[in-house]
């Protein structure tokens, strides 16, 4: 395996902070997720922003509330990590 192996977390530095409570979110910790995650996924995941965002929040260890007043540009960024978790890298053939 070596060098090939994928970190355990993506850390998403937001490009518009915010304040949530007293505290400054700056950036999001993600970690990947493992098969008893596949378990608890509600399905048609990937295509629901919606419910990317509540994986997002199960991923982060944060709760959901903390992701509605992030601005759209690092929600459109949270979503394309959080997706990305789904895809295989098997090559396609094209």
């Amino acid at each position: 395996m070596g060098d090939s192996k994928k970190p355990q977390f993506v850390e998403l530095e937001l490009q518009e902070p915010y304040e949530f409570g007293s505290e400054t979110i700056s950036k999001i910790k993600i970690r990947r997720p493992k098969g008893k995650d596949y378990k608890k996924m509600p399905a048609g995941l990937e295509d629901n922003p919606g419910l990317l965002l509540d994986w997002a929040a199960h991923l982060s260890g944060h709760p959901d509330v903390v992701f509605d007043e992030m601005d759209c540009v690092d929600v459109n960024r949270l979503l394309e990590v959080v997706g990305g978790f789904f895809e295989t890298g098997q090559e396609t053939g094209e």
